[in-house]
């Protein structure tokens, strides 16, 4: 019960957060629109981001929280000494990272963007933009550590509530600097290295409450600290393999038309709502909660959270699934069809975001699945399986990408998403780790009935989209997702799929 409990504020923390990242993404359609300058922000934005998914939650936090999770079972073991250690590790780290991009912000794009390449003013301006985000992944990564080590606490509501301060800052910096600045798209970069700081403050805050200040210093002595770089290695490399693919991803749309990498962007926005509002919460809370189990040696409880965290993927992302592709053009039409934003614009969104929808299920599956292998300290496992993904979503890219152009790159991301899920529940089962029982497979079967009923109430035609105003939009958008998940709440209640049975088993 307290993982439900420690999911449903994490889910309604970030659920705020998601508000004000669409409040954000607003700002920036009726702003620029889907125009180069947008197109080069995104991608010298997505740069760092890319980093942090090594150096903050990602590869570090799957390595760092069963460390220190061992050393708060232990009272032999130096737990402030092991975080101070860590702590200046990383902070050399990314401060060594963010000279070698200041010293050479062409040749990095040169790698993430070629397609800028072709052109020297969007080159110049991408480098100068790269050189005021990039400041972002030491802060997020400072963020990370005190988020990670807050999680081992069971404190989960100031890491979700942080990216809150992002998106307020970049609100805030984008309608103002629209309106006043005379390079805006410049003026916007520099309130990301802001909204890092804010950030990191927020997480120290409430670090200081639970553990003992930090120290520097420099040692690499620490049996803790090569610890977490042996699992940090694989971690990285299963990491840097879906970035990679993200990677030629990017590489591949900024060869195409402009408004491609902007279209994408905001397509991934919004299929990737469920995933951060409650894949993400789902697997924040189960990580340290499998990793306790791990330690203790409770086989039971480990597999009864594993499916939990299945049966919770499923619940939330097979309705979000039919939602956004049944409803991707009135979705984006309310969110995005606004100033600069054209009709145009839309149209191509709403066509990658139906491919994106029908991952939905399969992204928070990911994230379950990954989080079963590195709570037992196995990160090669899902690398090798992340890297036979990358292969399939180079395969599809390339191979579609004369044909459905931007869309071929949402399909891609789906058919490695699939490919993933597969491959790693086969490890589970094949491990015996985890394997679907009997009953968890009717209760699947009767959530995939359950959405039926409710995709039938999508069917109604509400009048045309472009001739309503932004409230009439809202209401209407509103009212058909309550009256369909009312619909899909009592199907499952008719079903009797045993939700109560769910929450409390965990």
């Amino acid at each position: 019960m307290s993982l439900l409990k420690s999911a449903s504020k994490v889910s309604v923390l970030t659920l705020v957060s998601r508000i004000f990242g669409y409040m954000r993404d607003m700002v920036f359609a009726m702003s620029f629109g889907a125009q180069a300058e947008l197109d080069i922000f995104l991608l010298a934005f997505k740069i760092p981001n890319f980093m942090r998914r090594i150096f903050a939650e990602g590869a570090f936090s799957q390595a760092f929280i069963p460390v220190l999770t061992q050393y708060q079972a232990s009272e032999t073991l130096g737990q402030k000494e092991f975080l101070s250690k860590i702590f200046c590790m990383l902070l050399v780290s990314v401060m060594t990272l963010t000279i070698g991009v200041w010293s050479f912000p062409k040749q990095i794009l040169t790698v993430f963007a070629y397609g800028l390449t072709k052109d020297p003013d969007k080159l110049a301006l991408a480098s100068t933009l790269l050189c005021y985000t990039f400041p972002y992944l030491g802060l997020v990564t400072i963020s990370g550590f005190f988020a990670a080590a807050l999680q081992t606490k069971r404190q989960f509501v100031h890491a979700a509530l942080a990216p809150i301060a992002l998106n307020v800052v970049l609100i805030t910096t984008a309608y103002y600097a629209h309106i006043w600045a005379l390079q805006p798209i410049v003026v916007l970069s520099m309130g990301v290295p802001v909204a890092g700081c804010i950030q990191a403050w927020m997480l120290w805050s409430a670090y200081t409450k639970h553990y003992p200040n930090i120290y520097l210093t420099w040692d690499l002595g620490d049996p803790g600290i090569w610890r977490v770089l042996t699992l940090m290695l694989a971690a990285v490399y299963g990491v840097s393999i879906s970035q990679i693919g993200l990677i030629i991803d990017n590489v591949i749309l900024s060869t195409l038309a402009e408004g491609s990498v902007s279209w994408m962007y905001f397509a991934e926005r919004v299929s990737y709502l469920p995933l951060g509002v409650f894949g993400v919460a789902m697997t924040t809370v189960l990580v340290p909660a499998l990793a306790h189990s791990a330690q203790s040696s409770n086989n039971n409880a480990y597999q009864t959270q594993i499916s939990w965290g299945v049966k919770g993927a499923l619940l939330i992302g097979l309705p979000a699934c039919v939602t956004l592709m049944l409803l991707a053009e009135p979705v984006t039409t309310t969110l995005f069809h606004h100033g600069r934003f054209s009709w145009h614009d839309v149209k191509q969104t709403a066509s990658a975001l139906r491919i994106l929808a029908c991952g939905i299920p399969a992204f928070m599956l990911v994230k379950v699945l990954n989080s079963s292998f590195y709570a037992k300290q196995d990160t090669w496992t899902p690398v090798k399986y992340a890297t036979m993904s990358l292969v399939v979503n180079i395969i599809v890219a390339c191979s579609t990408v004369l044909w459905w152009q931007h869309n071929a790159i949402a399909l891609a991301i789906v058919a490695s998403a699939y490919t993933n899920v597969f491959l790693l529940y086969y490890g589970l089962h094949m491990q015996g780790i985890y394997r679907l029982s009997t009953d968890a497979c009717w209760d699947l079967g009767k959530i995939q009935a359950a959405v039926l009923p409710a995709a039938l109430v999508y069917m109604v035609d509400c009048g045309n989209w472009l001739e309503m105003g932004t409230l009439q939009k809202m209401l209407t958008l509103a009212g058909w997702l309550l009256l369909a998940g009312a619909v899909y709440f009592c199907a499952l209640w008719y079903s009797n799929i045993k939700i109560r049975s769910m929450i409390t088993q965990v």
